[in-house]
């Protein structure tokens, strides 16, 4: 089954590989980093979010713009993104919504994304946006990572993707290199290309975005100070941008971040695509029926959630509910046969493989049952009149989602 896209997707297309872009010539380049060491990317503090500001004072949008572009000899600002992807398909959402909305504004944004998803080459991109592929790996325990593909080992899959971000940098020399989640990468990968962009290419800014709850405020503490990522906050990024609220929880105070990264941090408010999503007539229930909605991310680990509501659903009446499951994409190919063969006996469960368009189903539906630690509970919540059941995730590393309900 194809992937539901919305209704009126012109706007987009697939483009799972990106054209190479002419380097910079070394005599473009910036002529040095302070010019703009002041200059924020976004945030609600000191500036509302989506303007520019310098030593807290703010700037237009077109003003800086216009700088840019003459500075760069170029029409418009590049941000690249980095998304490691190793697990699920929330990085590959978040930073799609991130892009579109940059390349949406006016002036817009040029933009390239680099990922790890399986999903990219099927998955609708922006029309405009560039998109390179960096071998995927899976992540398979608390910073233990796989090569998807077997007969790879992951030594030689990380080199590989170590030298795509280098290429990426060097041939598209964005005005901010945008990453996400994980500030040294996967398992240091990004390391070669922060020092790149200190030494070769200055006038970058390096934005790290960080969803607010990473995990226990006491694990990320380990963690960061084993990998030495307290000291990369310090050197390698000039903003952070941190997707939540300082009201709900303090990145500052919980990670105990230096007063020096502290002054780095704005908070964005949580992401989100704006606007309703259409769904297809033939997704409508049958008259009088109640819609439950099963969804368990990218599906990598959701197998026990559906089978256990589908266990469920044979102790009431056909019938009593219509259930849409949403085994996601990334569900072992045995195992979603096995929940198709169990929905196929009944007629009130349809499943769909997986939708790029969930946002419509949630919206549409009476009830959502989610994993929780993965996008949906995020997406489903507000604006508060959904009820939902979110399911603790359960994996071999710890997760934060119990703080962020």
């Amino acid at each position: 089954m194809k992937p539901l896209i919305q209704r009126g997707t012109e706007r987009y297309r697939c483009l799972p590989v990106a054209q190479v872009v002419d380097p910079m010539p070394t005599s473009q380049r910036y002529a040095g980093r302070e010019i703009r060491q002041n200059l924020l990317f976004a945030g609600d503090s000191p500036s509302s979010p989506g303007t520019f500001v310098a030593t807290g004072q703010r700037i237009p949008t077109v003003a800086l713009h216009h700088w840019s572009a003459a500075k760069h000899g170029r029409s418009a600002r590049r941000v690249l993104l980095y998304s490691h992807d190793t697990f699920g398909l929330g990085h590959l959402r978040r930073n799609l919504a991130i892009v579109e909305h940059l390349m949406q504004r006016k002036p817009p944004f040029s933009g390239m994304l680099l990922t790890g998803s399986p999903m990219a080459g099927s998955w609708p991109m922006p029309i405009g946006l560039e998109v390179r592929a960096i071998p995927p790996v899976i992540k398979v325990g608390a910073e233990e990572y796989a090569a998807r593909d077997p007969s790879s080992s992951f030594e030689v899959v990380k080199a590989q993707r170590e030298a795509a971000i280098l290429d990426a940098l060097a041939s598209y020399r964005p005005d901010f290199f945008l990453v996400d989640h994980a500030p040294a990468g996967m398992k240091g990968e990004l390391l070669s290309a922060l020092r790149f962009i200190r030494e070769e290419m200055p006038a970058t800014r390096t934005v790290l975005g960080l969803r607010d709850v990473i995990d226990s405020p006491e694990t990320v503490r380990q963690v960061w100070q084993a990998q030495g990522i307290y000291e990369l906050l310090e050197r390698e990024y000039d903003q952070i941008l941190v997707y939540g609220s300082r009201h709900l929880f303090d990145v500052v105070s919980a990670y105990k971040l230096s007063p020096k990264v502290a002054a780095k941090v704005r908070y964005c408010g949580y992401v989100a695509r704006t606007g309703l999503h259409g769904v297809p007539g033939v997704l409508v229930a049958p008259s009088g029926l109640p819609v439950v909605l099963v969804t368990v991310g990218g599906g990598g680990d959701g197998y026990a959630l559906v089978d256990a509501y589908l266990e469920a659903l044979r102790r009431i009446p056909q019938n009593t509910v219509h259930s849409i499951v949403v085994p996601g994409p990334l569900m072992p190919p045995d195992q979603y046969q096995t929940l198709a063969r169990i929905a196929a006996q009944r007629p009130d469960i349809q499943i769909i493989p997986y939708t790029t368009e969930l946002v419509g189903l949630l919206h549409m539906a009476d009830l959502v049952v989610a994993m929780g630690g993965t996008t949906p509970p995020r997406r489903s919540l507000p604006p508060g009149s959904r009820p939902s059941w979110c399911h603790a995730r359960h994996r071999a590393w710890s997760n934060g989602f119990a703080q962020r309900r």
